[in-house]
């Protein structure tokens, strides 16, 4: 039987027997190519949720000393003497994705195919050569996309497999290509021009705000009670080091113990799959954040973003933290503390001499500390030109809000991942088919803004020709001003958004697919108890259905109200205190570090 890993369609046989490793293969666009194939489809392995979560215990172990590893083989790489904090700031977040996807990749090759003889693969001589990643940002956009997950399951077929491998040239058209590069419009030279001469006030000590995704008005309040200048940081870094990949490395890689297979897998690519920002760029950003206008010596550094991606930024942070300059970090989006687990948030933590949140709090002795809602949206408006206007029932629409994920699966964390979006497009048409036919004739379906390779835009209109849609680039507050009630689908920021705005809003997704944190149990329960949260489609098409007459009126119940309240105070505080709260924390890690010194 062939095996069909990914959905290059370069390695598929003209006919079968086949068997696809996942439904990251099967492209709705490409129905008629795998359909006339046949073939089953392996199930998805992390489908069992609480084998995911015991995946997430044991592999965050395994991070730990894979990282400490590194550390030390990058020290010596690089004739320095970095602490781990160091490079856990630097190779933190593509270390982490690393080990969760190949362990996914792993547990679907070797745990998944029951018969490992008597199958053939085709694979594409020299891909590897295109997948090595320059910075964290490419090799998250490498690991949603077919050709790294080609090589990732090449490479474990090979080695722990007997499986027959035909090889083909890789071809042109599979070259990763540098993005395309805009040229920047009135606007963006203005704030370019701005953000230059804002950065020539800064003192050599000043506290770096840079991307903390609180809106500019507050980070200006922030700043001028920090008695310094406002500085705006967002425009000084490249996007990538860029270093010539080819030729670069050689069969470099860290020892193996012979105690685990896969962890032994992982310490042998581990090095290969390394940016270049960590090798042979190393240098090249050290000596680029040095020379850039970011202070010398600051007393605080706050960011919500820059800790992921910004390489230069990191490289630049993680020296002055190791020479003692406090770093506070903010939460970025509404699945932290609701989610059950999630290994980017693990990360933060670590890092973080404080993590702000947007209500809820830590336990026990943690960094974790509550300032409240940090993007602004309790006045919410888009591009900060108007505030929201409530329509109440006067609105003309069910605005139905959807979410995408990637086919192929990136980190750990409790939401729908990999394949288990079909069974989340599933619950969606459970829930348009459970309307009455009065709100679906005024239901609007609001198109993810990524789309990841599911054709969601061409499978909804196959399935139900007659309903509105919106793209995510459509105006999205003229829409909420339209709808008298918003229905969203998944664990994220969008439904604290709209409820801060005061919208009637319906929310659903399946628990046992996206896990509710014990702090945020009774939250929720209190939401079930008035209707605004529900755990199946069909409950909340009923709810939509039955309060379509009178949706203001259920809205402003007291119990509803109440419940809504206790939801925004845990996890979405008002954000007018904000400003002044991020900047008792930032005087708090200040005056910690003088008490020190």
């Amino acid at each position: 039987m062939h095996l069909i890993t990914t959905a290059h369609e370069e390695t598929w046989p003209e006919d079968g027997p086949v068997l696809f490793l996942g439904e990251w293969c099967r492209r709705y666009s490409r129905r008629h190519v795998w359909e006339a194939l046949g073939g089953e489809v392996v199930p998805y392995h992390w489908d069992d949720r609480q084998q995911m979560e015991r995946d997430k215990e044991r592999l965050g172990r395994f991070y730990e000393g894979l990282l400490a590893e590194l550390a030390d083989w990058l020290n010596d790489y690089h004739g320095v003497d970095h602490g781990l904090r160091y490079w856990r700031m630097l190779l933190g977040p593509w270390l982490g994705m690393l080990v969760a996807a190949l362990a996914d990749r792993w547990a679907m090759v070797v745990q998944s195919l029951d018969d490992q003889g008597g199958h053939e693969t085709i694979v594409l001589a020299g891909a590897e050569d295109y997948v090595v990643p320059r910075d964290n940002a490419e090799f998250r956009g490498m690991v949603y996309g077919d050709l790294w997950n080609h090589v990732a399951f090449d490479r474990i077929l090979s080695e722990e497999t007997g499986i027959e491998r035909v090889e083909i040239p890789i071809g042109n058209h599979c070259a990763m290509q540098d993005p395309a590069v805009l040229t920047p419009g009135r606007r963006e030279r203005a704030l370019t021009w701005l953000t230059r001469r804002s950065q020539t006030r800064c003192r050599p000590d000043d506290v770096v705000l840079k991307g903390t995704y609180m809106p500019w008005r507050a980070e200006v309040k922030v700043q001028v009670a920090l008695r310094q200048f406002p500085v705006l940081w967002g425009l000084i870094s490249p996007d990538r080091v860029s270093v010539p990949a080819a030729g670069r490395r050689g069969r470099i890689s860290l020892p193996e113990r012979g105690l685990d297979r896969f962890e032994d897998h992982v310490r042998r690519w581990c090095l290969a799959q390394m940016p270049t920002s960590y090798l042979e760029g190393y240098q090249e950003l050290v000596e680029a954040a040095e020379s850039s206008p970011l202070p010398e010596r600051p007393r605080a550094i706050f960011t919500s973003s820059a800790h992921s991606s910004d390489e230069l930024f990191k490289v630049w942070a993680a020296k002055r933290v190791e020479r003692g300059t406090p770093l506070m970090i903010g939460q970025h989006g509404g699945t932290s503390g609701i989610a059950r687990f999630s290994m980017t948030n693990d990360h933060e933590v670590a890092i973080a001499d404080r993590f702000v949140t947007w209500g809820w709090s830590g336990e026990g002795d943690t960094p974790v500390k509550p300032v409240g809602q940090l993007k602004g949206f309790g006045d919410w408006s888009v591009g900060g030109k108007r505030k929201a206007q409530v329509a109440g029932d006067s609105g003309e629409k069910a605005l139905l809000m959807l979410g995408a994920f990637p086919r192929y699966s990136y980190d750990l964390y409790d939401i729908p991942v990999s394949s288990q979006w079909l069974s989340y497009f599933d619950d969606q048409c459970e829930f348009v088919d459970a309307l009455s036919v009065e709100v679906r004739q005024r239901l609007v379906v609001r198109l993810y803004q990524h789309d990841f390779g599911w054709d969601q835009k061409e499978r909804w209109k196959d399935r139900y020709p007659e309903l509105a849609y919106e793209r995510s680039s459509d105006d999205l507050l003229s829409s909420l001003e339209r709808s008298r009630v918003v229905i969203t689908t998944y664990n994220g920021a969008t439904f604290l958004e709209t409820m801060a705005m005061g919208i009637p809003t319906i929310v659903f997704w399946d628990p046992s697919r996206s896990g509710i944190s014990d702090r945020a149990v009774e939250a929720f329960d209190g939401l079930e108890e008035v209707g605004v949260f529900h755990r199946t489609a069909s409950s909340a098409a009923a709810h939509v259905s039955s309060t379509w007459g009178d949706v203001e009126g259920w809205w402003t119940r007291p119990d509803v109200v109440a419940a809504c309240d206790s939801l925004r105070n845990q996890f979405s505080w008002d954000p007018d205190g904000t400003p002044g709260r991020v900047v008792e924390e930032l005087r708090s890690l200040i005056g910690e570090v003088n008490a020190r010194t």
